[in-house]
């Protein structure tokens, strides 16, 4: 994990910098944990995050566009993850019959087990352990920052 003391004790930077790098070694560590948790299930959090959106789509089923439309990640980690994840049996890709060039993801029992092991693994991590007022400031400066 981070040393953020270095970063808050260290003179020569400024507030913005120090800020800045005390959200980068936060957001590292809330990564770490997601990762360490969901290890065990062999899914990433990207990974899981698909498996998520397709558990909560309206039919069943996303086209890979929309997977990436609904996703924060690069197109090409997308494209990986979604490999990974048909190669782990966790979605199946479908061609449609009205058009061959598109093609629906959904999710396998297999996946959606993963999908609720992975939540509730999560679920408990998934606090900032701040008050609410503290958590409408954070989201307020955090809108500023994009």
């Amino acid at each position: 994990m981070a040393n953020k003391s270095l970063i808050i004790k260290n003179s020569s930077m400024s507030k913005e910098l120090k800020a800045l790098g005390l959200l980068m070694c936060t957001a590292q560590e809330y990564q770490s944990r997601f990762d360490k948790v969901l290890k065990p299930l062999g899914v990433s959090t990207l990974q899981l995050h698909i498996l998520h959106e397709l558990s909560h789509s309206e039919n069943g089923s996303l086209t890979v566009n929309q997977v990436k439309d609904l996703m924060v990640e690069d197109s090409p980690n997308i494209s990986r993850a979604l490999n990974k994840l048909m190669s782990n049996g966790l979605i199946e890709k479908i061609r449609s019959k009205k058009d061959q060039r598109v093609v629906y993801i959904r999710l396998t029992e297999e996946g959606s087990l993963i999908h609720d092991k992975g939540d509730s693994v999560l679920c408990p991590l998934q606090s900032l352990n701040l008050k609410e007022d503290d958590v409408a400031l954070l989201f307020d400066l955090l809108k500023k920052l994009g």
